[in-house]
């Protein structure tokens, strides 16, 4: 508090007789009525100081500094807006101890990592908000270039530590939030800050902590390495906080080297197009636009396209054609420009090759908005046809592909599926609500039908069910509902593969709809990964570890790659490579910590590799979770009962202490 902001305080403090002083004790001093604001108190706040008495205020100059007050708060209301903020919060680990060893090396050695600190700030968009002995609050403009700053500050702590190596090493607790502040353009208030700070108190030292608001905006291997803190209690927060611990990348994630299961064809990747001209709402166009172009490409027999949701990964990098054909070794890369107006969008399309700056064709075109929205846009297929002749001399193959007829639809699926995998129950339940929402909208389209299908397989495998025979009949309906609507559907033979084998234990069945999910589209990683845990559960483990790594090479950067991990820790289990399955367990567990089969999977491949301890501890978490598993619950409910496999798991999981 400055010093007018004390005078304040202190008259306020002396004239309780006028009553209703809590108003005057935080009063934004810095507006334009502050002088007369200050002309009002002065006399008061000199006979408080220098006389130590309570000052004779007449009512008539209590009103009116309230007056004073009243008509400077209403100018700073009108100065208001509400925005959205990343908000860092650093803080050295110990400094008190650090002071206590040597008072003056230390606070040395604190100003000058901290100025360093706020000057590199600079160049990853920060703007430090509030600097102070031990720590600052910075602002940045979004949550990737947070995080690259919050590395950055590690390792500059290292730097220093290494060159005062003689004395006690620095290390910072940072801590990253992104919600909603009041500003009045200069300063930022709200919850949002102190938040940051109870976000860092709960890092351990060397490291950042994060909300899961910011960790859904960063991608594993590129943005840094992730681990699942579950939720925690903090300070004047009422409902627990989901935070993840933040830790530096060596390399950037590459997809997995080629083996024999892998065909040669060259790979292709579509960059999400760059927006030069258009508003927030034409992100989404974005993405139909994306996605029309992959669906297009991926029927090439000729090419091996990248997965969309890996490539949206890279959206806003500026090296990322750099990182398409560097860590996910593609021969071709489609990169986009799209200037959007009211009705029309100009497309500036390049198609680069294999070796840096090498464009070997680029093209512009003019199309309106409602064209682009069509399944059979000329623009699009003609992109997709100039980059198959360049690529590969593959003449294209149209087809009809999945998508909700416009773009609030489209944004909604998203927000359900994200929802999905988020394996928290409030949130389980939203998407739920979505995707029964769009079923009603879009009584026709079979996407909401299959993602509710998938949704009650989650919901079993979650344990959140009451009777296993309804869940089974309802994801049966919705599955064979979305086939009825489009029986070309890769997505909707996927998931209907997935209910056969999860619900029915028709396994031959779900393989056929997975073979006509990757005839349509055998870049399908869904498809694929899905596939594999079908083979897993009838105890064909090699033929599982194949489809299940094949599908992780096709979206290496997947969003829910905790759920290609979870699968294929259990087709590794299957296949009795248990460190494989423990490993891929525990990169899922990392990602997401909730998700209860992959907690299932690693109790079981620790108890077969023989650690008692470790087999424990996770059938513990698992019993947390469901406190009412047994081996015989568990046998009734498995897609393999009455299977060698299904006894297998019955065994491990006696071996990790389940009771009967």
């Amino acid at each position: 508090m400055g010093f007018w902001g004390r005078v304040c305080q202190q008259a306020m403090k002396r004239e309780s007789a006028c009553g209703d002083r809590a108003r005057l004790v935080r009063m934004p001093i810095r507006h334009k009525f502050a002088a007369q604001t200050r002309a009002a108190l002065l006399p008061r706040a000199q006979q408080c100081f220098q006389d130590k008495k309570p000052p004779v205020c007449s009512q008539e100059a209590s009103l009116g500094v309230r007056a004073v007050i009243a008509q400077s708060l209403r100018f700073g209301d009108a100065d208001l807006h509400v925005e959205t903020a990343t908000v860092m919060f650093v803080d050295i680990v110990e400094s008190a101890m650090l002071i206590e060893a040597d008072e003056l090396t230390a606070v040395r050695r604190f100003i000058g990592l901290i100025q360093r600190c706020s000057i590199e700030a600079a160049s990853f968009g920060g703007s430090v908000l509030e600097r102070r002995g031990d720590g600052m609050l910075i602002r940045f403009a979004g949550a990737r270039d947070a995080c690259a700053f919050a590395i950055r500050c590690h390792a500059l702590a290292k730097e220093e530590s290494w060159i005062a190596a003689d004395l006690l090493p620095i290390q910072f607790r940072i801590g990253i939030n992104e919600d909603a502040v009041i500003t009045d353009g200069e300063a930022l208030f709200g919850a949002a800050l102190n938040r940051a700070a109870r976000v860092a108190a709960l890092a351990l030292p060397g490291t950042t902590q994060v909300v899961q608001r910011v960790r859904e905006q960063l991608t594993e291997g590129i943005d840094g390495r992730f681990e699942d803190f579950g939720f925690a209690h903090v300070k004047h927060e009422r409902l627990p906080i989901r935070t993840f611990a933040v830790r530096p990348t060596d390399e950037i994630v590459c997809a997995p080297p080629a083996t024999a299961f892998e065909d040669l064809r060259a790979r292709i990747a579509v960059l999400p197009p760059e927006i030069v001209a258009g508003g927030s709402g034409d992100l989404r166009l974005r993405q139909v636009y994306c996605n029309s172009l992959v669906s297009l490409l991926s029927r090439s027999l000729a090419l091996r396209v990248v997965s969309k949701e890996t490539m949206s990964a890279l959206i806003g990098r500026a090296n990322a054609i750099d990182l398409a054909r560097d860590s996910l070794r593609c021969e071709y890369i489609v990169s986009s420009q799209m200037a959007i107006s009211a009705s029309t969008c100009v497309l500036h399309v390049q198609l680069h090759g294999s070796q840096p700056r090498a464009v070997l064709w680029q093209c512009s075109f003019n199309v309106s908005i409602a064209a682009l929205l069509e399944p059979d846009c000329v623009a699009v297929a003609e992109v997709a046809a100039k980059a198959l002749d360049f690529a590969a001399a593959q003449q294209l193959i149209r087809l009809n592909y999945e998508r909700l007829p416009n773009i609030e639809s489209q944004g909604l699926l998203l927000a359900g599926v994200g929802l999905l995998h988020r394996q928290h129950k409030v949130d389980f339940e939203k998407a739920k609500e979505i995707f029964e929402h769009l079923a009603e909208r879009h009584p026709k389209n079979p996407l909401p039908y299959t993602w509710l299908a998938a949704w009650r397989v989650f919901n079993v495998t979650q344990s959140w069910f009451n009777d296993f025979e309804t869940e089974s009949r309802i994801a049966v309906s919705y599955a064979e509902r979305a086939l009825d609507l489009n029986a070309e559907a890769p997505l909707a033979h996927s998931v209907r593969g997935l209910v056969a084998t999860n619900f029915e234990r028709q396994f031959d069945v779900a393989e056929r709809h997975f073979e006509s999910a990757l005839k349509v589209d055998d870049c399908d990683a869904m498809a694929w990964l899905h596939r594999g845990v079908s083979n897993a559960f009838i105890g064909d483990g090699d033929v599982a570890v194949k489809y299940t790594t094949e599908a992780r090479r096709l979206s290496p950067l997947d969003p829910w790659r905790y759920y290609f991990d979870s699968l294929a820790a259990s087709a590794a289990f299957a296949a009795a490579d248990y460190k494989l399955a423990v490993e891929c367990g525990l990169a899922s567990l990392r990602a997401n910590r909730f998700h209860l089969s992959t907690l299932r999977v690693l109790a079981m491949s620790y108890a077969e590799l023989g650690d008692q301890k470790a087999a424990c501890a996770y059938l513990e978490r698992v019993l947390v979770a469901e406190p009412t598993l047994t081996v015989s619950r568990y046998l009734q409910r498995s897609p393999s009962a009455g299977s060698p496999m299904a006894m297998k798991c019955a065994n491990a999981l006696r071996k990790a202490g389940l009771t009967e």
